[in-house]
């Protein structure tokens, strides 16, 4: 750690932060939320991405979901962009309707859905990829 200076700011008193959020289960496990630094500002409206990912997790046949704003559209405001990795069975119309149901605090611009996302060795959504297969540009730091 702390190999060129990076780290300094994520150590206090003996213990690195990574930015996660979580809580620990009943059983003792660890049990992972999201990012702090995943609330973004969509029209004057604070959204938490990670909150939409989960709740949009939720939903039948959805298996996994990515966040992400997309720069400047309608009168320059940002817009949310999100992709639903989904199984065969999954209907657009039926998850159209228990969207508009979760009350997500923010309309979704652009709905994509894949039967598999581009995934690291170790299983993370690589995201460049995603956004380059999908032919869109994601606001610098997503």
């Amino acid at each position: 750690l702390n190999l060129d200076g990076t780290t300094v700011p994520a150590l206090s008193e003996g213990w690195f932060y990574t930015g996660d959020t979580g809580a620990v289960g009943n059983d003792g496990s660890l049990v992972v939320h999201g990012r702090t630094g995943s609330t973004i500002n969509i029209g004057g409206v604070k959204v938490d991405l990670s909150s939409i990912e989960r709740r949009l997790r939720s939903l039948p046949e959805v298996l996994d979901v990515v966040a992400f704003v997309l720069p400047g559209g309608v009168l320059g405001v940002d817009q949310l962009a999100v992709v639903l990795e989904i199984t065969p069975a999954f209907s657009k119309e039926i998850a159209a309707k228990q969207i508009n149901g979760l009350n997500l605090g923010v309309s979704i611009a652009q709905l994509h859905t894949l039967f598999e996302l581009p995934r690291s060795a170790v299983g993370k959504v690589v995201r460049s990829t995603l956004l380059e297969t999908l032919g869109l540009e994601s606001r610098a730091g997503d």
